[in-house]
């Protein structure tokens, strides 16, 4: 067990879009608070109105919907009880800084003072990876049963590595058989890139745009400013970027072909990443969790 020195709060948030976590609007917080005295553990949760529409990708992973949060209190609204509570104690959540970063993100936005401070951060996610390193000669001991043939050498690599996928594939059965169903499975992010390097990438059925300061927009790229594209051909590019950007400004745009993506054919194994789970993880819809009085959202929590 872990030694507490102040309050232990792991909270998860669930947003309305995926996009960076200072633009991502929170529809539901969650959490659950220990303390160091052994006193009884409180929890609390609560659906928010973002004051933005939840995208079908967002719901699609979450189960939220804008119906469920029409109602719900804002967060300005309950950012003062907030604040109060996430004071003086330390956090813990899985990938846990994306949560810090949203939450803090939406405190600016309401006008509600609030920092981490001199909290100390508990992340699960980020214990895993050190706990049960996933290097190639890892990856062979865990699935192989035995040592790595020669760690760095190039063809030794290249045989470990495809055995231990082989054995991954006969030991996680729920996995797909067929390589274009891996491939998508391991590789989802970038079945929307238009180039390598994701500099551009399919958003309904449009090319935007994901860097510098018209990246941050998600602009398409058939709005980008002929001055714009032009720096890019002048700029350290890929190709594919560069040759994006010139059929651009010839008004020339790229066209998506439809395709379907394999999806899993049981449930998820253990062990695979959370962007992975997130994916493919069918999730129910979630119920309307009670409302706090608007006097008091969080009521004796603290």
């Amino acid at each position: 067990m872990v030694t507490l020195e102040r309050p232990l709060i792991a909270f998860d948030v669930e947003t309305h879009a995926f996009v960076p976590p200072e633009e991502s609007r929170i529809v539901e917080i969650g959490f659950h608070m220990i303390y160091p005295d052994g006193r009884p553990p409180k929890e609390w949760q609560s659906f928010v109105q973002p004051g933005v529409l939840i995208t079908a990708e967002a719901t699609e992973k979450h189960g939220i919907t804008n119906a469920m949060v029409e109602h719900a209190p804002t967060f300005k609204a309950l950012a003062p009880s907030l604040a109060k509570g996430f004071t003086a104690c330390d956090y813990c959540g899985y990938n846990v800084y994306f949560d810090v970063r949203v939450f803090r993100a939406e405190m600016a936005r309401a006008g509600q003072p609030w920092s981490l401070g001199e909290a100390r951060l508990l992340d699960p996610f980020r214990l895993w990876r050190l706990a049960e390193p996933r290097t190639l000669s890892d990856a062979v001991r865990r699935f192989l049963n035995r040592d790595a043939t020669r760690a760095h050498r190039a063809a030794e690599d290249a045989k470990d590595a495809l055995d231990v996928a082989l054995v991954q594939l006969d030991t996680f059965r729920q996995l797909p058989s067929d390589l274009q169903g891996l491939h998508d499975l391991c590789f989802e992010k970038e079945k929307d890139f238009v180039d390598p390097d994701g500099r551009f990438i399919w958003s309904n059925d449009e090319v935007v745009i994901t860097f510098g300061k018209w990246g941050r927009m998600k602009t398409p790229l058939k709005k980008l400013p002929p001055s714009y594209l032009q720096w890019i051909l002048r700029g350290d590019f890929s190709q594919e970027v560069k040759d994006l950007s010139l059929n651009a400004l010839h008004g020339k745009f790229p066209v998506r072909e439809t395709t379907t993506t394999p999806r899993w054919s049981g449930p998820p194994p253990e062990d695979v990443s959370p962007a992975v789970e997130a994916v493919t993880m069918d999730t129910p819809s979630l119920p309307q969790p009670p409302m706090m009085p608007q006097t008091d959202l969080l009521g004796d929590l603290y």
